[in-house]
């Protein structure tokens, strides 16, 4: 099962146009210099044009995701940054159709 997350409604939609082939849809992704150490699939944020944190919701620009980290960072090297379309991975358990949000965990 694909899923499409929509970053300016905060929904996880199921794909229903690609019927399952995740190669096909429609993506959006960056590569971006990663300023800490990221694991895969964090959520991040821009420190700056060529820089992403981890995402936090302890401060206000912390909490301004850009997107999805696809593969983990050391600090200096590449990160790719999902910012629109649709990722797969079995770890996922959120539920369809309802908002995300950022929380401490």
């Amino acid at each position: 099962m694909s899923y499409v997350y929509n970053p300016f409604t905060g929904i996880l939609d199921r794909d229903t146009k690609n019927s399952g082939d995740s190669t096909t849809a429609e993506r959006l992704t960056v590569t971006k210099i990663a300023g800490e150490t990221i694991s895969a699939l964090q959520m991040v944020y821009a420190d700056n044009d060529t820089d992403v944190l981890v995402a936090n919701n302890s401060t206000y620009n912390e909490a301004k995701t850009i997107g999805l980290a696809l593969n983990a960072a050391n600090a200096t090297d590449d990160v790719t940054v999902l910012l629109f379309g649709q990722h797969e991975d079995n770890s996922f358990s959120f539920t369809l159709n309802e908002p995300l949000f950022l929380t401490s965990s």
